[in-house]
């Protein structure tokens, strides 16, 4: 009976971890921003290693194990930014076609 305890523990620890695997984020800029004046095009967009505000900027968007990646991505024709806290991602990328950017 304890055997059969400890197998069904061991398929439980191994499908959950399955499952959590499966679940990778993406963490995306939105391309366009809607905003009530219109679309707005992404035209940048930098990584930084923390807070923005700490400065920190990533010149390498690969690799990312052991920092804490924020994705900011501004607009064309607008002010506004989007800040994404990118928690766990190990890599960003920032294709130019289309205008997208993201980090896994």
């Amino acid at each position: 009976m304890s055997s059969n305890k400890l197998l069904v523990a061991v398929f439980a620890a191994c499908f959950c971890a399955g499952c959590h695997a499966a679940s990778k984020h993406r963490y995306e800029c939105p391309s366009p921003l809607v905003d009530a004046k219109g679309k707005h095009t992404l035209v940048h967009v930098d990584v930084f290693d923390g807070p923005p505000k700490d400065k920190a900027f990533l010149q390498v968007l690969t690799d990312l194990k052991g920092l804490d990646p924020y994705l900011v991505c501004t607009y064309q024709g607008t002010d506004k930014i989007i800040t994404i806290h990118a928690v766990g991602a190990n890599a960003c990328a920032a294709p130019d076609e289309p205008n997208t950017a993201y980090c896994d």
